[in-house]
């Protein structure tokens, strides 16, 4: 009998040893399954960094863009290294800030690197040197809503060059505003091409009152560089800074000159009387 309760004992020992080496078997298992894993997940997060896209438009040409295909755009008024775009600037032209990526074929990886923001302390991509921005607007894939904006805002491809002194040649050959004729209206001041030129009655000297909704109809008039008409003296032309673009806003006597958004083409004088406060310039207005 004590041979048969030994007997048992140590069998029962025998299985016992037994689950406990597979269990340890089980678990060391499972933690190289558990190894294994999170080294293929590791691999699949250090995926290949997205690539900038250059991108066509009929009109534009080649462009950057994002790896979401969102354009880029350079700020001709940014120099070198600095960012002159900030505040409402900045709103309507964020910085692009992707610090991973590829770049397209024909463009060099060196040419682009970082700066860091005064205002954000963002580190904003540069190309060559310059800053660049998305716009507002774009609002999809292919939107170049932005190229052009009031002659400072342009698309970046391979060839674009950052030439200072080409800039100081083109400014060097200013546009002249005109003086032009309406039955209706008499002489009144338009720009190079035309476009009419308006005061608002409710503006001030130096202060522009129009805001808003009544900025879209009546944008401002920032053409920084031009020669006037006969009988027109050139100091009697200055600008104010806009505190809610922070534009630079050309005054004639001290008031701000706006165009009209419904007026389409050279000549156009929809705006004139408009509310009895929107009224053409000529040589002799007077204002209050």
């Amino acid at each position: 009998m004590k041979k048969w309760i030994l007997f048992l004992s140590i069998l029962a020992t025998i299985f016992l040893l037994a689950a406990c080496g597979n269990g340890s078997n089980e678990e060391s298992q499972d933690d190289n399954n558990d190894s294994s894993n999170s080294e293929e997940t590791s691999g699949d997060a250090d995926d290949g960094a997205k690539s900038l896209q250059l991108m066509e438009n009929d009109k534009v040409g080649n462009y950057l863009a994002d790896s979401e295909g969102m354009t880029l755009y350079y700020f001709t008024k940014d120099e070198e290294g600095t960012s002159n775009c900030s505040g409402k600037c900045l709103e309507n032209w964020p910085a692009f800030t992707a610090q991973d990526f590829d770049v397209p074929e024909g463009f060099n990886k060196d040419n682009f690197s970082t700066i860091t923001r005064e205002d954000t302390e963002d580190k904003q991509v540069t190309y060559k040197g310059y800053p660049l921005y998305y716009f507002v607007k774009d609002k999809a894939k292919g939107d170049v809503n932005g190229q052009g904006k009031k002659d400072v805002w342009y698309t970046v491809n391979s060839e674009t060059t950052f030439d200072k002194a080409e800039g100081e040649n083109a400014s060097s050959e200013s546009a002249s505003l005109q003086i032009m004729e309406n039955d209706k209206v008499g002489n009144y001041l338009a720009d190079s091409e035309g476009m009419t030129l308006y005061y608002f009655t409710k503006d001030e000297e130096g202060t522009s009152n129009c805001s808003g909704k009544c900025l879209e109809n009546w944008p401002a008039f920032t053409t920084q560089d031009f020669d006037v008409p006969e009988g027109f003296n050139k100091d009697n032309f200055s600008t104010i800074t806009r505190e809610d673009t922070e534009d630079k806003q050309v005054t004639y006597k001290g008031y701000p000159l706006y165009y009209f958004v419904k007026d389409k083409a050279k000549g156009d004088v929809n705006g004139q009387g408009k509310k009895d406060v929107w009224y053409t310039v000529n040589s002799e207005t007077a204002f209050k």
